[in-house]
């Protein structure tokens, strides 16, 4: 699913006040445009579960309330266009977004295929969005220094913060896809494959965090926490040889419940990361 409030930090308090007003445009477009790629696969996960009957009110409310947030950020994010790399991204997921929206504001729409492809197309381009204004930051010479006396690269920051945005992003393919799997509605593909590789991903993200430099004592006691509850789905996941999402064993809404927990506890553990920076 960050860059996010981490890179905001960074950006703002590693610049003069008289640059102030400039890099927050920056670092609230980074913000933005990766909220705006991880919440694609929280809208395709919401309808789907809308189309299963599963916790509809809730996944309605879900549904709604992420189509509205990405059409006000992708409006801000337009209105804040530094070059002409990012305009012309911007407007393949205009485009791309244009096509998924009206397919997930159909309530008569039943085509999984057709939709889950326009879910993957709006990401894709969101992915655009979020690597050409990354290179825009890095071409500002923007750097952070760290309260362990040590200094990393702008690089360093991006990498690690990147890590967490994918857990967000992993949690709800997992999810997508053992609803693909029940559903039997995804048609030539392999979405049993595909949730296990999300769940495989999330697990080895967790180590990459743990055994980062950045993550200190501190942070890595959140970490640990939020591990222990995913380690708790990770082994039923996991044992007997994936039984739980070969035999469909654990139900949808659990994994759901689960999963959602994980995507917002994450958010604390990119605002640890954004404290280490020095004023």
């Amino acid at each position: 699913m960050k860059k996010l409030y981490l890179t905001s930090v960074v950006l703002v308090l590693s610049l003069s006040s008289l640059f102030a007003i400039e890099v927050l445009s920056v670092s609230q477009m980074i913000n933005m445009s990766i909220r705006q790629r991880g919440r694609t696969q929280k809208l395709l996960k919401s309808w789907l579960l809308k189309n299963e009957n599963i916790t509809v009110d809730f996944v309605t409310k879900e549904l709604v309330s992420n189509t509205l947030q990405f059409d006000d950020n992708l409006e801000q994010l337009q209105d804040k266009v530094p070059n002409q790399e990012i305009k012309l991204a911007l407007k393949k997921v205009e485009l791309q977004w244009g096509i998924f929206k009206k397919l997930i504001e159909n309530d008569s729409n039943k085509n999984t295929l057709i939709t889950v492809k326009a879910s993957i197309n709006t990401l894709n381009a969101s992915q655009e969005v979020v690597e050409a204004v990354i290179k825009f930051a890095k071409n500002q010479n923007l750097s952070g220094n760290i309260n362990t006396n040590n200094i990393y690269a702008y690089d360093d920051i991006l990498a690690i913060t990147d890590v967490c945005c994918r857990q967000r992003l992993q949690s709800q393919r997992l999810v997508i896809y053992y609803s693909l799997s029940i559903s039997g509605k995804l048609f030539n593909a392999t979405p049993n494959k595909t949730a296990i590789e999300a769940a495989e991903m999330i697990n080895s993200n967790f180590k990459k965090l743990m055994s980062n430099e950045l993550t200190n004592s501190e942070i890595s006691d959140e970490i640990v926490t939020i591990y222990a509850d995913w380690k708790k789905t990770y082994d039923l996941i996991k044992a007997n040889n994936y039984e739980a999402i070969e035999k469909r064993t654990i139900t949808l809404e659990s994994l759901n419940d689960k999963m959602n927990k994980l995507f917002n506890s994450i958010d604390k553990v990119i605002s640890m990361y954004a404290n280490l920076i020095k004023n």
